[in-house]
């Protein structure tokens, strides 16, 4: 618990973490934004990445003290002169990616990022990284842009929230088929009188790939849309999960925000091919994630498969009210007020097994679907909760 004066600080990644977090996300970003004529084949990158890695691991070793803009300039020019002996001639076919490289790592200057201070490993870079923090930009870019599209969409700021990171070891998800290096937990820190939520991206630095920095947006997007503002209307402290999962946060909602990446894809157009990538990944992990006759399958597809099956059953009785895109906009408003509300786990867990079998059964219940109407002239959640939590 805080104490209600001030939010807690915010820990980040290591030193170490946050190097090859730079260099892998500098690598992969410049692949990216390559012409597909500009790239090599695939057995050139291939052996060119598994120099980076290894170079990368051994300067760390021998270097840990150095500032990081200093690992990464030493690191390219190792990785450079080892793939020149190594490629022959096929070096020239690397070569657009080193200097496009070189260029995005050259613009890196620890000494710029804030006032001068520069992170040397101790206790002092978690304020240098909060302040500034441009070799995690990626991960802050991601939840900056998370947090605007949540206040855009909920309308309000209902809960502080407190951006960190933190390294692990080993990939932090468990989806199946899906070996992502990027992850997100929220824990939330509430007083009497404060809403405080601490969202964490946790990520394995060394096992970053394209398909992980695709995945990146969604992760953000996951933590603010469905866990940060989560039960915010509650009076008292929130509880943090216990024993019973959330399908409105874990199914429901994630469903919405691969519904707003999806738009946000095609407003972008056939040119933002990282736009189409990362709702594509959204969709995959979405799809993942409530798949439960998969084996091995997410331990939580239960409740991401019963939150999306509300979902697809709200969305239908709107379509045949207000048409498709209005009763998609519907959906998502009853989505984010249903997250808001202060009913905990075990309720919200309970009414959307009475929801499927409601949408699955008949007859259905007039009532019910007399309040979800209503709900689209009202925009007030409070009946229907009241219903499906005392009937």
């Amino acid at each position: 618990m805080t104490d209600g004066r001030t939010a807690p600080e915010p820990s980040h990644l290591n030193l170490d973490d946050r190097k090859i977090f730079s260099l892998r996300a500098a690598y992969l970003r410049t692949l990216a934004d390559l012409s597909p004529d500009a790239l090599p084949s695939d057995e050139v990158q291939g052996e060119f990445d598994d120099e980076l890695r290894k170079v990368s691991a051994r300067v760390l070793g021998e270097h840990a003290h150095d500032p990081l803009d200093t690992f990464l300039t030493a690191v390219l020019d190792r990785t450079s002169r080892a793939s020149q002996a190594a490629l022959g001639g096929a070096y020239e076919e690397i070569r657009p990616v080193v200097d496009a490289l070189r260029k995005r790592i050259d613009g890196v200057k620890c000494g710029l990022c804030v006032k001068g201070d520069i992170c040397n490993g101790r206790a002092g870079d978690d304020r240098i990284v909060a302040e500034g923090g441009r070799c995690i930009s990626d991960i802050k870019e991601a939840m900056r842009n998370a947090k605007d599209d949540a206040t855009r969409e909920y309308g309000r700021v209902p809960a502080a929230v407190v951006v960190c990171t933190s390294g692990v070891s080993q990939a932090p998800t468990c989806i199946p088929g899906l070996s992502l290096a990027v992850n997100g937990r929220t824990w939330f820190s509430d007083d009497a009188t404060t809403k405080t939520s601490i969202v964490t991206v946790e990520v394995a630095s060394s096992l970053l790939d394209g398909q992980s920095m695709a995945a990146l947006n969604y992760v953000a997007l996951h933590e603010m849309f469905c866990h940060a503002y989560q039960m915010s209307a509650r009076p008292e402290a929130r509880e943090n999960e216990g024993l019973f999962v959330d399908p409105i946060a874990e199914g429901m909602l994630d469903a919405v925000i691969v519904g707003l990446m999806e738009e946000k894809a095609q407003a972008a157009g056939v040119s933002d091919t990282g736009a189409a990538s990362e709702a594509d990944m959204a969709r995959r992990i979405h799809l993942a994630r409530k798949a439960t006759r998969d084996r091995p399958r997410f331990s939580q597809a239960p409740e991401v498969a019963l939150g999306a099956l509300v979902h697809d059953g709200v969305l239908s009785l709107y379509s045949k009210e207000v048409g498709r895109n209005k009763a998609s906009q519907a959906v998502r408003r009853l989505a984010y007020d249903l997250n808001l509300n202060g009913w905990d786990y075990r309720q919200r867990r309970d009414a959307f097994v009475r929801l499927r079998a409601h949408f699955l059964g008949k007859p259905r219940d007039a009532q019910l679907i007399d309040l979800f109407i209503r709900y689209l002239n009202t925009s007030s959640v409070n009946e229907l909760v009241h219903y499906l939590t005392n009937n």
